[in-house]
């Protein structure tokens, strides 16, 4: 999208700002929730671009937008493109809340740049999704404070690596998961004829590298 619209998100064939129609996205409409995209005072959008994940956060009452990244770097050093994509995030999400008959979070329709937060980040180059889901569980958006640190106890190595089990199996078996059939038939660690609830048990644990499904 950023290629086609460019820096100000201009849509050639109108000459003007760029609006996103859900009603292109029919696969994921069903999973949009309008009652929650209108009434939430605050929105959590998970971003995954060249291969890293980072999580974008709308205060929607004080129309603010943050970024929570997990490999924390000082803003001169995050890429441009990141920060473009950013601000088309919230562009997207603001028009997505009139598609559920709510207002608009940005009035230009040209998006916002969103503050980076400081927080305690990944140790390694693998572990950004891993960190991204367990904020959507655990990160207080009332917290987080402009220019400020948001400050959480750090987890361990070996506690993002349980994360890791935990979430593994869900991700497998969810019924967003349009190939896990495939996966499970072409494992050589799973043989089993279909999804089982065998693997949504703590006992039942593999990492990536266990599932082979080249």
């Amino acid at each position: 999208m950023l290629g086609t619209h460019g820096v100000e998100y201009i849509d050639k064939m109108t000459n003007k700002a760029y609006r996103f129609d859900v009603e292109q996205y029919a696969h994921h409409r069903q999973f949009l929730d309008k009652r929650k995209l209108v009434s939430h005072p605050f929105l959590f959008v998970p971003i995954c671009n060249g291969a890293h994940w980072w999580l974008w956060i709308a205060d929607v009452k004080k129309k603010k937008f943050y970024v929570l990244d997990p490999i924390n770097k000082p803003k001169k050093h995050i890429l441009e493109s990141r920060v473009m994509l950013n601000k088309f995030v919230g562009l997207i999400i603001s028009q997505m809340r009139v598609y559920a008959g709510a207002k608009l979070l940005m009035e230009d329709g040209l998006g916002k740049e969103a503050e980076y937060i400081q927080l305690n980040g990944e140790r390694t180059d693998y572990d950004c999704g891993i960190y991204v889901m367990k904020w959507l569980e655990t990160i207080d958006p009332r917290k987080i404070k402009s220019g400020k640190r948001y400050k959480y106890r750090v987890w361990t190595q070996e506690e993002i690596d349980d994360f890791r089990y935990q979430y593994g199996p869900n991700l497998l078996l969810h019924e967003m998961n349009k190939i896990r059939k495939q996966v499970i038939r072409k494992s050589k660690a799973i043989r089993l004829s279909k999804p089982s609830a065998a693997l949504s048990s703590p006992y039942c644990k593999f990492t990536y590298g266990d599932l082979d499904s080249k």
